[in-house]
Protein backbone atom coordinates (compact mmCIF):
# COMPACT_ATOMS: atom_id res chain seq x y z
CA UNK A 1 0.00 0.00 0.00
CA UNK A 2 1.24 3.71 -0.73
CA UNK A 3 -0.09 6.67 0.66
CA UNK A 4 0.84 8.41 4.23
CA UNK A 5 -1.42 6.81 6.94
CA UNK A 6 -3.09 10.54 7.50
CA UNK A 7 -4.20 10.01 3.01
CA UNK A 8 -5.58 6.67 4.11
CA UNK A 9 -7.41 8.08 6.70
CA UNK A 10 -8.53 10.91 4.63
CA UNK A 11 -9.85 8.53 1.86
CA UNK A 12 -11.59 6.44 4.69
CA UNK A 13 -13.22 9.17 6.29
CA UNK A 14 -14.49 11.38 3.19
CA UNK A 15 -16.29 8.13 1.92
CA UNK A 16 -13.39 7.52 -1.41
CA UNK A 17 -12.53 4.31 0.10
CA UNK A 18 -13.43 1.14 2.76
CA UNK A 19 -11.67 -1.22 4.77
CA UNK A 20 -11.93 -4.96 3.03
CA UNK A 21 -9.96 -8.23 3.66
CA UNK A 22 -6.74 -7.56 2.65
CA UNK A 23 -6.39 -3.99 2.64
CA UNK A 24 -8.72 -0.95 1.00
CA UNK A 25 -10.98 -0.56 -1.88
CA UNK A 26 -11.85 2.32 -3.91
CA UNK A 27 -15.80 2.55 -3.47
CA UNK A 28 -16.66 4.19 -6.37
CA UNK A 29 -14.67 1.80 -8.65
CA UNK A 30 -17.42 0.35 -10.48
CA UNK A 31 -19.22 3.59 -10.50
CA UNK A 32 -16.72 5.50 -11.99
CA UNK A 33 -15.51 2.58 -14.72
CA UNK A 34 -17.82 0.91 -16.97
CA UNK A 35 -18.28 -3.11 -16.56
CA UNK A 36 -16.01 -5.36 -18.94
CA UNK A 37 -19.55 -6.41 -20.32
CA UNK A 38 -20.72 -2.59 -21.17
CA UNK A 39 -17.37 -2.30 -22.96
CA UNK A 40 -17.10 -5.13 -24.82
CA UNK A 41 -21.45 -3.96 -25.87
CA UNK A 42 -19.85 -0.59 -26.70
CA UNK A 43 -17.49 -1.99 -28.74
CA UNK A 44 -19.65 -4.52 -30.94
CA UNK A 45 -22.28 -1.21 -31.49
CA UNK A 46 -19.60 0.53 -32.82
CA UNK A 47 -17.88 -2.23 -34.92
CA UNK A 48 -21.32 -3.21 -36.82
CA UNK A 49 -22.11 0.42 -36.91
CA UNK A 50 -18.93 1.15 -38.58
CA UNK A 51 -19.29 -2.12 -40.78
CA UNK A 52 -22.81 -0.68 -42.05
CA UNK A 53 -21.37 2.65 -43.68
CA UNK A 54 -18.68 1.34 -44.88
CA UNK A 55 -20.65 -1.49 -46.93
CA UNK A 56 -23.14 1.51 -47.83
CA UNK A 57 -20.14 3.48 -49.05
CA UNK A 58 -19.04 0.66 -51.59
CA UNK A 59 -22.48 0.19 -53.25
CA UNK A 60 -22.48 4.22 -53.53
CA UNK A 61 -19.47 4.77 -55.15
CA UNK A 62 -20.39 8.70 -55.02
CA UNK A 63 -21.22 8.79 -51.35
CA UNK A 64 -18.73 10.77 -48.97
CA UNK A 65 -15.61 9.48 -48.04
CA UNK A 66 -16.21 10.81 -44.21
CA UNK A 67 -18.93 9.72 -42.16
CA UNK A 68 -19.00 12.91 -39.84
CA UNK A 69 -19.93 14.99 -43.22
CA UNK A 70 -23.12 15.86 -44.50
CA UNK A 71 -22.64 15.21 -48.60
CA UNK A 72 -23.49 18.44 -49.49
CA UNK A 73 -22.19 19.40 -52.90
CA UNK A 74 -23.66 23.23 -53.25
CA UNK A 75 -21.53 25.59 -55.41
CA UNK A 76 -21.09 28.49 -54.88
CA UNK A 77 -22.87 31.58 -55.65
CA UNK A 78 -21.16 33.66 -59.37
CA UNK A 79 -19.22 36.20 -58.50
CA UNK A 80 -20.50 39.79 -59.28
CA UNK A 81 -19.50 41.14 -62.76
CA UNK A 82 -18.36 44.69 -62.02
CA UNK A 83 -18.63 45.65 -65.63
CA UNK A 84 -22.13 45.55 -65.44
CA UNK A 85 -22.45 49.13 -63.61
CA UNK A 86 -21.48 47.54 -60.27
CA UNK A 87 -18.68 48.95 -58.58
CA UNK A 88 -15.25 47.12 -57.44
CA UNK A 89 -14.78 47.06 -53.61
CA UNK A 90 -12.79 49.94 -52.32
CA UNK A 91 -9.09 49.39 -51.28
CA UNK A 92 -7.91 48.84 -47.56
CA UNK A 93 -5.85 51.93 -47.03
CA UNK A 94 -2.58 51.02 -45.48
CA UNK A 95 -2.13 50.50 -41.91
CA UNK A 96 -0.78 53.81 -40.17
CA UNK A 97 2.95 53.46 -38.49
CA UNK A 98 3.20 55.85 -35.81
CA UNK A 99 6.13 57.61 -35.70
CA UNK A 100 8.56 57.13 -32.63
CA UNK A 101 9.23 60.18 -30.06
CA UNK A 102 12.03 61.18 -28.77
CA UNK A 103 12.95 60.01 -25.43
CA UNK A 104 13.17 63.93 -23.96
CA UNK A 105 10.17 64.29 -25.63
CA UNK A 106 8.12 61.34 -23.86
CA UNK A 107 5.44 61.68 -21.58
CA UNK A 108 7.15 60.55 -17.84
CA UNK A 109 4.02 58.83 -16.67
CA UNK A 110 2.84 56.71 -19.84
CA UNK A 111 6.22 56.02 -22.28
CA UNK A 112 5.70 56.24 -25.90
CA UNK A 113 3.46 59.24 -26.09
CA UNK A 114 4.08 62.35 -26.49
CA UNK A 115 4.29 64.83 -23.56
CA UNK A 116 2.87 67.62 -25.62
CA UNK A 117 -0.29 65.36 -26.40
CA UNK A 118 0.27 62.30 -24.24
CA UNK A 119 -3.86 60.89 -24.94
CA UNK A 120 -2.94 58.56 -21.58
CA UNK A 121 -2.76 61.93 -19.68
CA UNK A 122 -6.01 62.91 -21.04
CA UNK A 123 -7.95 59.83 -19.88
CA UNK A 124 -6.51 59.81 -16.49
CA UNK A 125 -7.46 63.37 -16.43
CA UNK A 126 -11.39 62.15 -17.21
CA UNK A 127 -11.83 59.52 -14.87
CA UNK A 128 -10.37 61.32 -12.15
CA UNK A 129 -11.56 65.23 -12.89
CA UNK A 130 -10.27 65.90 -9.04
CA UNK A 131 -6.56 65.47 -9.83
Amino acid sequence: MYGSKEWITRLLDAGFWEHVADGYADCRYFDLNPTAEKVARERKAKKERQERWLEKARRNKDAVRDASGDGSRDIAPPLPNYREGRRAPAKRAAARVPTPVPLAEQCKTHRGYAAANCGGCRADAKADPAA
